[in-house]
């Protein structure tokens, strides 16, 4: 077990961050199968085009220590956990033929 996850809460905390990264991941994946802008989403968040760091996911667990601290790690997660949400909000709030020639 990683050091840097170490107390209930935090753990609790990831794991609950990797569950939602997995469902707003599919939600994402699905949505590309219409828009491409989509897909491109998902490729930027993993190679972290638009992220200054990725998600700490359970893929990622051998570089949980990059994070530096267990509160740091947690936030990194939130910040795209929001982004993710915010790209999902648009398609439903503006439909994907809007999104189609969003830069």
């Amino acid at each position: 077990m990683s050091s840097l996850i170490c107390s209930r809460s935090t753990k609790a905390k990831a794991t609950l961050q990797i569950h939602e990264y997995n469902s707003l991941r599919a939600q994402v994946m699905l949505a590309a199968e219409s828009n491409p802008y989509m897909s491109s989403v998902i490729t930027f968040m993993e190679n972290e085009l638009l992220t200054p760091e990725p998600f700490y996911h359970q893929d990622r667990f051998t570089e949980w220590h990059r994070a530096g601290t267990k509160e740091y790690l947690i936030e990194v997660n939130e910040k795209i956990l929001a982004d993710m949400k915010k790209e999902l909000a648009a398609i439903k709030t503006n439909g994907l033929n809007k999104l189609k020639n969003k830069p």
